[in-house]
């Protein structure tokens, strides 16, 4: 306004002249002040179309009318009774084929089979995703093909049925506006009442409805276009056009829409289940456009609030067939309500699953120029927001130099938000420029020849570009060129892989060029040190701070100090001392972490010194919480890589096994015998390995050493070494267990060492050792089996711990047992009298999830205690878990806590044990489990089972399999004399004087003919958490079994209300 009245020319002109001064004193300054002096350019806006579109041109529209006479009862035209017959015919189908079973994929990818009329639906085979589905995708498709032949079930029924089936999911008039309701009778004249009376009266309508979805997807695409056509050009032409752009129900705060579905009358389900299907049918040219036109009518007269089923490949579409023009391209894109979702998916559809846009070459240039224009004219602000900020807020993605110099220069010492950027209309300039920062990429045919020329005259410095290659990392490449900085691009990746944040697909790629170490090792504290030096020495020291200092822009919080720390820590910046202290006094990981990276100095003893002082930190962790300690033992495993790779070793196990031989060496002293005083003191080890002070006073050995020696520095130096040695045995036997279920190998050379090792050797001696095919005791060089020959070990033979699995598959398992018998050997741990658990055909079968120990009822704290001791954890959102991280497997068990039934009172119940990939989350096949650990999982489980059940017994599940639980059922039928039971497959069939049901003998879910599961809950703690059965199989699921069926099978005498609701309703 002030700018083009005449009044104000005089005080434009002395604010230009102000402006002019101020331009020089910043790069910031020069660009709002060139707003003001060059006020010749065209000024965008909204209202002038952003100077790429006319906002008031309209693409003209024929007329959209349908046939003469037509109404909506021409399609719509079944009567209640013709409806009720159909139904009936498709009820009376699935009643007959109730009891057929079939096998479905679950979600998680495991197979389970159901029974047809026991589901609330028809189930597909397979877990199919964005796909169309046929009756060949369910069970007993030509029974369903047969009654469409026998009953003469046309396309037009079938769709009329299924548009009721669409309207009836919600009652009509619910929360509705009276003109809407009023509406939908003049158009549609549907007598809800009657039409509620017939679904709810047919048994399987549910099932009628799932084989109805698919068989309309068999019908010719011309067929239902047609109808679909007739009847949206109905809806359109009778009903007032300003009605379409109002909100049809009786919105309240707690009403939220989601996805593209709005509360416009366009989106009513009546409205929206023609023009929904009028795009699903459209099968050629001209059917598209016949189709596009009736949508866009409806679109435009929503005030393009809704969709209507349009997307934005339709319109590249309907440009190329000349039913639209760019301009109508440009105001789809930036002039209307729903412009920014529109150029959220264009400007990365990949990311948003919309792949078809890819290919739409018109409507991604036209794109381009919005996007372009957006930013342009948002990097140009000041501290308000602008017409189009809630445009910019949206864009993903857009490239170009230009853009990358203008946020430089308009943010130019302004701070960029750390971490994840959440960017709306009403960001501030900070947040808006971050977030394009991130979005902006090098544009094709651009290199740093762009940029130079474009920095040319602009006052941005070296620091400025720094900040923004690592905040935006993309542009690390261009600005390393520019500069020329050598190792700016490794550097920058160093401190993005180092920092505990997701990595992407393109970080993980980039990442993956300059280091071996994984992402999910990244995240959990590992460094890559030769990386580091690499990046350090080709950048130089100077340049290194920059880039160190720069490393707060890409991490949220404080997280990019751990990589900061790294480096202090490599460069012997960071004290050895002070980090004992931290790690001594506050616990602190991340010291921890870094502990193995500071540079060994000249001390001989200093390696074994840092050995030592983590193991003290990883003992100290026992007195915390399974998280607690899971995270700090995770912590010392990397703490102990580093340090190994530090001090030359290949892998941490080889280190450890040195550093306990090393630590014999240095005590060797305190076995020889010392005098002090009138007594003779050295360290003894006896026959186990396990060392104690011996204490001699002439010729009599003492019990303990004398309280008057207590004091003395040498009686404490050497009470000293007789702990760390009984710590070194504990530690050893741990070890040798986990290196026997990790599969570690030893070499002979190590071995060897270890057998000189008074406190190892009695430990190694007494375990069987695998060396290709053969076993046995690890002696002189060579394996003795359990015959007493020797296998002659050679050089390069590697040995591993023999695992139970290995004994079973060498057939020796038993001569091994029957040996240590005889030879009255004590195992450091369970090895060969270690229980073996192999998958059984419930398992196999299955495929991703074990149902072995279901049902079990288990005391949670000492279910945690005994795991942690395992290696589990607890997860808040996967429950108990753990991590095999050298095979990238997770085992979690499932179990089950109920807070509305009587078992909130209880213990939870296992619900099944899945296997996932690490990397992915994805379900693993039990089948492609290594044996070793799956034996070990389930070993663990039965153990809690075993340990922790709330019964305090061993309910033997391993011998619950459904043939088993038939066996049980049937003596149970047999002594109860109960004949209305029949056992087929997997499931009990019952005919109750209520009802007919079936209960899986699997997993004891119970469902009640035509209509769905029954929420029948059990109590376990009956009888302190067991319910004891006269048979062999007496685990709780068996007995929830046995419990149902009696139960449904009495259903006469059921009292509980809320279970004879589900049996009557």
């Amino acid at each position: 306004m002030v700018e083009n009245d005449s009044k104000y020319e005089k005080i434009r002109t002395e604010c230009r002249q102000i402006a002019a001064t101020l331009a020089g004193t910043s790069q910031k300054t020069k660009v709002l002040a060139e707003k003001i002096i060059c006020n010749d350019k065209e000024n965008y806006t909204l209202a002038n179309g952003l100077g790429l579109f006319d906002p008031i041109r309209e693409i003209p529209l024929p007329e959209i009318r349908s046939p003469k006479d037509f109404s909506a009862r021409e399609i719509l035209s079944l009567n209640t009774n013709e409806i009720a017959q159909v139904l009936h015919v498709f009820s009376d189908l699935v009643d007959r084929h109730k009891d057929y079973e079939y096998e479905v994929e679950e979600w998680n990818g495991s197979f389970t089979k159901v029974v047809l009329g026991g589901q609330h639906t028809i189930r597909t085979l397979k877990n199919y995703r964005n796909r169309k589905l046929t009756l060949d995708d369910y069970p007993l498709p030509e029974v369903w093909r047969g009654a469409v032949k026998e009953i003469n079930l046309t396309v037009q029924k079938l769709i009329e049925i299924l548009f009721y089936f669409d309207v009836k999911q919600f009652t009509f008039g619910s929360g509705k506006q009276e003109w809407y309701k009023d509406l939908m009778t003049r158009l549609f004249s549907i007598n809800h009442t009657e039409l509620e009376a017939v679904f709810k009266k047919t048994p399987y309508i549910s099932h009628i409805r799932s084989a109805f979805s698919a068989l309309i997807n068999e019908f010719p695409r011309e067929d239902i276009f047609a109808l679909c056509r007739d009847i949206a050009a109905y809806i359109y032409q009778e009903t007032p056009v300003h009605l379409f752009a109002e909100d049809y129900e009786k919105l309240n705060k707690q009403v939220h829409h989601f996805g593209r579905h709005t509360s416009c009358l366009v989106d009513a389900k009546e409205f929206s289940f023609w023009h929904r299907n009028l795009q699903a049918s459209i099968y050629d040219e001209q059917s598209f456009k016949e189709g596009f036109l009736i949508r866009y009518a409806l679109y435009k007269a929503s005030k393009y609030k809704s969709h209507a089923s349009l997307q934005l490949a339709d319109f590249e579409r309907a440009f190329n067939l000349g039913l639209v023009d760019e301009n109508e391209l440009f105001a789809e894109l930036c002039g209307r309500p729903l412009s920014s979702e529109n150029l959220k998916l264009l400007s990365n559809p990949k990311r948003h699953g919309h792949n078809d846009l890819v290919d739409c070459q018109t409507i991604n240039e036209t794109g381009r120029k919005v996007i372009d224009r957006i930013v342009e004219i948002e990097v140009r602000r000041g501290d308000m927001t602008t017409e189009v900020s809630h445009l910019a807020a949206k864009i993903d993605k857009f490239s170009g130099t230009k853009f990358f110099v203008d946020i430089l220069v308009g943010a130019e010492k302004d701070t960029y938000v750390r971490g994840y950027v959440f960017a709306s209309e009403n960001s501030t300039k900070k947040q808006i420029f971050s977030h394009l920062l991130k979005c902006c990429y090098l544009a094709d045919g651009e290199d740093e020849n762009t940029l130079r020329e474009l920095l040319k005259g602009v006052r941005v410095t070296e620091k400025q570009l720094i900040d923004a290659a690592m905040y935006s990392p993309q542009w690390v490449d261009l600005v390393e060129k520019y500069l020329a900085w050598p190792g700016l691009k490794s550097a920058c990746w160093y401190f993005h892989a180092h920092v505990n944040e997701t990595f992407s697909a393109d970080k993980e790629t980039i990442v993956a060029r300059y280091s071996p170490v994984s992402p999910q090792d990244f995240k959990d504290g590992a460094f890559d040190i030769s990386w580091f030096k690499e990046a350090y020495s080709t950048l130089g020291e100077k340049r290194f701070n920059i880039v160190y200092d720069s490393a707060k822009y890409i991490a949220g919080g404080g997280l990019h100090k751990r990589a900061q720390l790294f480096a202090d820590a490599v460069l012997g910046k960071l004290d050895l001392q002070q980090a004992e202290n931290m790690i001594h006094e506050k616990r602190n990981k991340d010291y921890v972490l870094c502990y193995g990276l500071i540079p060994l100095g000249n001390e001989p003893m200093e390696v074994l010194h840092r050995y030592e002082f983590l193991q003290a930190f990883l003992k100290e962790s026992k007195q915390f919480g399974a998280q607690r300690r899971e995270s700090e033992g995770k912590a010392v495993a990397i703490a102990l890589e580093n340090l190994a790779r530090n001090a030359g070793f290949g892998d941490v196990a080889r280190f450890t096994w040195s550093m306990e031989t090393e630590k014999m060496k240095s005590i060797a002293p305190y076995l020889q015998t010392v005098s002090v005083g009138e007594f003779d003191l050295k360290i003894g080890i006896d026959e186990l390995g396990r060392a104690s002070v011996v204490a001699v006073k002439g010729s009599k050995v003492l019990k303990d050493v004398p309280s008057k020696l207590k004091g003395n520095e040498y009686i404490k130096e050497i009470k000293a070494v007789q702990k760390s040695l009984k710590d070194q045995h504990a530690r050893a036997r741990v070890s040798l267990e986990k290196a026997m279920e990790s599969g570690d190998a030893f070499t002979i050379n190590e071995l060897q060492n270890l057998a000189q090792n008074p406190v190892i050797y009695p430990l190694l001696k007494n375990l069987v050792f695998k060396s290709g095919d053969h076993l046995g005791y690890f002696r002189e060089q060579a394996l003795v089996d359990a015959k007493n020959k020797y296998y002659k070990l050679k050089p390069k033979d590697n040995c591993l711990i023999a695992h139970p699995v290995h004994l079973y598959a060498g057939g020796e398992w038993s001569a091994y047992q029957r040996g240590i018998f005889d030879r009255e050997i004590a195992q450091p741990f369970k090895q060969v009298f270690r229980e073996l658990y192999r998958p059984n055909m419930d398992e196999i079968e299955a495929r991703t999830i074990s149902h072995r120990y279901d049902g079990h009822q288990i005391q949670p704290k000492k279910a945690a205690a005994l795991l942690k001791t395992r290696g589990w954890s607890v997860s808040y959102d996967e429950g108990l878990q753990k991590v095999l991280y050298k095979e990238n497997i997770i085992a979690q068990i499932y179990a089950m806590a109920d807070w509305f039934s009587p078992a909130e009172v209880e213990s939870p119940t296992i619900e099944g044990v899945v296997f996932r990939d690490r990397k992915t989350g994805k379900g693993l096949t039990i089948t492609d489990i290594p044996e070793v650990i799956f034996s070990e999982i389930m070993r663990d489980i039965d153990l809690v089972v075993s340990v922790a059940h709330v019964g305090g017994v061993d309910p033997e599940a391993s011998l619950s399999t459904i043939e088993m639980r038939t066996v049980i059922v049937v003596e149970m039928l047999r002594l109860l004399k109960l004949t209305n039971v029949e056992l087929k497959g997997a499931h009990a069939f019952i005919k109750g004087m209520l009802g007919q049901y079936t209960v899986h003998l699997g997993s004891a879910v119970a469902h009640k003919m035509a209509s769905g599961a029954m929420h029948i809950l059990p109590v376990y703690s009956q009888h302190k958490g067991r319910i004891f059965l006269p048979f062999i199989d007496d685990d709780p699921k068996t007995a929830e079994i046995i419990s149902k069926i009696i139960f449904l099978a009495e259903d006469n005498k059921i009292k509980d209300p809320n279970i004879l609701h589900q049996i009557v309703d």
